[in-house]
């Protein structure tokens, strides 16, 4: 079955369907003849599209490689078939499985560009890469902001600007470390990442996605 809807790494479009590859018969075992499957399935199912070609190095199956195409099944003489991946397929797909949450995170620590992980994926990881970041974002908000009452509430509420009497009273916060650097003009992001560190987990395991 393939269709838009479970959409992994190639995209259907609206095309919903079931794809025919091979009857075998059962009384004597063999594998019906394709022309043979046309003849008496093509008013029932859609058959796999059948490539006659005169191959003698499965490297050669590289100049056919189309985009939103996952590869070919090579059927050899005797039945033995064999999957050979697209190159596009192969990176798209190690992406997929490669990919974690600490992998957006890395990304938002050391504010490396989004490109290389949203060139080209698949839907599904478009809106997971976004949900995470979205996540993430929130937490390091909130934190910065409540460092940024405290900093406020020391240095122009309370008006306590003296370096020494400022450590005293940044101490008392959850956030001293980042107020620290608040006060000496430095950058205080990492702080932050580090501490919103997420549990390690992956987008996607067997086509499926996982939420959490």
């Amino acid at each position: 079955m393939m269709g838009g809807r479970n959409r992994i790494v190639v995209d259907y479009g609206d095309m919903y369907d079931l794809v025919l590859l091979s009857v075998i018969e059962t009384s004597t075992g063999e594998e019906m003849p394709y022309d043979k499957l046309v003849r008496l399935y093509s008013n029932i199912f859609t058959i796999v599209k059948r490539y006659d070609l005169d191959i003698t190095d499965l490297n050669q199956l590289k100049e056919l490689e189309e985009d939103n195409r996952e590869g070919f099944v090579i059927r050899f003489e005797d039945g033995f078939r064999v999957k050979v991946k697209f190159s596009e397929y192969v990176r798209l797909h190690g992406i997929l499985t490669n990919v974690s949450n600490l992998t957006v995170w890395e990304h938002m620590k050391e504010n490396y560009d989004f490109d290389d992980l949203l060139d080209r994926v698949p839907d599904e990881f478009y809106d997971w890469l976004k949900r995470t970041a979205a996540r993430l974002q929130v937490k390091y908000n909130e934190i910065e902001r409540q460092a940024l009452l405290d900093f406020f509430k020391i240095n122009y509420i309370n008006e306590i600007t003296e370096r020494s009497l400022f450590v005293e009273q940044a101490k008392q916060s959850k956030h001293r470390a980042i107020l620290f650097n608040m006060y000496d003009k430095k950058d205080y992001s990492k702080i932050i990442w580090k501490s919103i560190r997420p549990t390690y987990s992956k987008p996607f395991k067997d086509g499926y996605e996982y939420i959490s």
